[in-house]
């Protein structure tokens, strides 16, 4: 399976006049999002799963990029900061040949991917990574690719500019 683990675009900042669970993406973090979606075309395949947090700034996120990609999505409570293992029990009842992307939140982005491959990345807003998860590797994944949103934003046309 190839999952890939995207953080949510830029939000709203933490305020005691907002519930952090409904926090919306600024009009930046849309901007910067879809700029960043040519570059999430090239990289992700066109048969794809996405899951989202039920936070709102990673549904958000997780219709953005599914609306480019002509996918749905369908909200996991797990990515919305369960433990490793929750998340891994969930992930692995996905069909094995399957690409995965899940849109959801820091710290847990990095521990997940610190967990599967080693790699405890940096996930600024907007960034991702690509796993590849082969089934008798019990837990283990290769890290594919890992791009933050600059990145994503450079990448059009199948080159990067």
């Amino acid at each position: 399976m190839e999952l890939i683990l995207i953080r949510h675009a830029i939000a709203e900042p933490h305020s005691s006049q907002i519930n952090d669970d409904d926090r919306q993406l600024t009009q930046e973090g849309r901007r910067r999002f879809e700029a960043a979606l040519p570059g999430y075309k090239l990289l992700i395949p066109e048969e794809v799963i996405v899951w989202s947090s039920p936070l709102t700034r990673a549904w958000q996120t997780a219709e953005m990029l599914a609306g480019a990609l002509g996918a749905t999505v369908e909200c996991k409570d797990v990515i919305a900061g369960a433990s490793f293992e929750s998340f891994f029990k969930v992930i692995m009842q996905v069909d094995p040949t399957a690409c995965l992307a899940v849109v959801g939140h820091q710290p847990y982005l990095s521990d997940w991917c610190g967990q599967l491959s080693g790699f405890d990345l940096p996930f600024k807003k907007g960034a991702a990574a690509s796993l590849l998860l082969e089934p008798d590797t019990a837990g283990q994944a290769e890290l594919q690719w890992f791009m933050q949103p600059r990145t994503l934003r450079r990448l059009k046309n199948g080159k990067k500019e």
